[in-house]
């Protein structure tokens, strides 16, 4: 295997040029679907590189494959890119002092948790965001404010704070981002204890009723950010579930937010779908959608932040997911997930081609 990764180049002769041609060699393996190739040719080249592009490409070849002690260490190289992101401390606003970079040994007392990335990651490791609260460390997570309302569920004793805001002495004895707490923690393999995050009553009684109770109530998402580098492959156009909008024992109801909103007024199916209002209101921004999910029968969705949300709060989820390259969490084959064990995986046979994995859904619905 070796010989065959390093075929073209000798002792001594290594060159940028010949780091690059494996480069899209890995690219190439990645896109057949030879995972397990990809993985040990950016291993290889990160070994020699030091780069932490290469460093990070080769933790989403390990995740893929579910290689997740050799993946979380190199995941550390998300944040080795950006020089200004490579913090040793935060220096506090109000005394400033310095509150250090949480890299190893038991928690501290008091631990600020900084969120990174999309919504969704924020949702998938809010777990281990409990499991620490649990084990009596006092945590403060530092997040987007109009989420705050919906994380309060995860804990009653976690604390919150603005994301991107100066912080104070208060806010921990040492920092870490949130991304990097199966490393930290020592917590390779996925997990779910339980559901972690959940609606509030009084709003999920209000959005009930655009529940049918003679039918099965199925969410649909469609599109993802717009702005994500893979949304034109992990997105869907909304006339894709034509299908499922034929079917009479099913009522149809959106859980978009904001894009994609535009397509309902250009399908044939637009008076079949339901529109509740109020899923995508600033402040209260996603504690509507969890209330609606919590009365739904099931969610139908691309890979987006609701996806995360509802398998967070142990919902039945059928997730589509593009080929041959879905996001790293989900592996490269299988169709469930220890992330979230009520979610099912329905994955492209041919990459840019929905309909196959779409009748497969229609299908599962139909056995509800």
């Amino acid at each position: 295997m070796r010989n065959l990764l390093l075929a073209g180049t000798t002792r001594g002769s290594v060159t940028p040029d010949t780091h690059e041609a494996r480069r899209r060699q890995a690219d190439a393996f990645t896109q057949s679907g030879d995972h397990d190739r990809a993985m040990a040719l950016w291993e290889d080249v990160h070994s020699q590189t030091c780069s932490p592009e290469d460093g990070l490409n080769a933790a989403v070849a390990a995740f893929r494959c579910d290689k997740w002690e050799t993946a979380w260490p190199l995941y550390e190289n998300r944040y080795l890119r950006n020089p200004e992101g490579n913090l040793p401390a935060i220096t506090c606003a109000d005394t400033g002092a310095k509150i250090p970079h949480w890299t190893g040994g038991p928690p501290p007392r008091r631990l600020l948790i900084i969120a990174e990335q999309g919504l969704g990651d924020t949702f998938h490791f809010l777990r281990y965001v409990r499991r620490l609260i649990e084990e009596e460390v006092t945590v403060t997570l530092a997040e987007w404010p109009h989420l705050h309302p919906l994380l309060k569920s995860v804990h009653p004793q976690l604390r919150l704070t603005p994301r991107n805001k100066a912080v104070t002495a208060e806010a921990g004895d040492a920092f870490v981002r949130l991304m990097s707490l199966p490393l930290r923690m020592g917590i390779a393999a996925p997990y779910f204890d339980s559901p972690y995050l959940a609606a509030r009553s009084s709003l999920a009684r209000r959005l009930s009723k655009v529940i049918d109770p003679a039918r099965c109530n199925i969410g649909l998402v469609w599109q993802g950010n717009p702005d994500h580098k893979q949304d034109l492959r992990r997105s869907i156009r909304l006339d894709d579930f034509a299908l499922l909008a034929e079917r009479e024992d099913c009522c149809l109801i959106s859980l978009q937010h904001g894009h994609g909103q535009g397509q309902i007024q250009d399908v044939p199916f637009a008076d079949r779908l339901v529109l509740p209002a109020g899923l995508d209101s600033g402040k209260a921004s996603f504690l509507g959608t969890a209330a609606l999910i919590s009365q739904l029968d099931a969610i139908v969705t691309v890979d987006t932040a609701t996806a995360h949300l509802a398998g967070a709060m142990g919902r039945k989820v059928l997730l589509l997911l593009h080929a041959p390259d879905p996001d790293w969490r989900w592996g490269a084959s299988r169709n469930n997930t220890p992330w979230y064990p009520n979610t099912q995986l329905f994955r492209q046979s041919q990459q840019g081609d929905w309909s196959e994995p779409i009748t497969r859904v229609a299908a599962a619905i139909a056995s509800l």
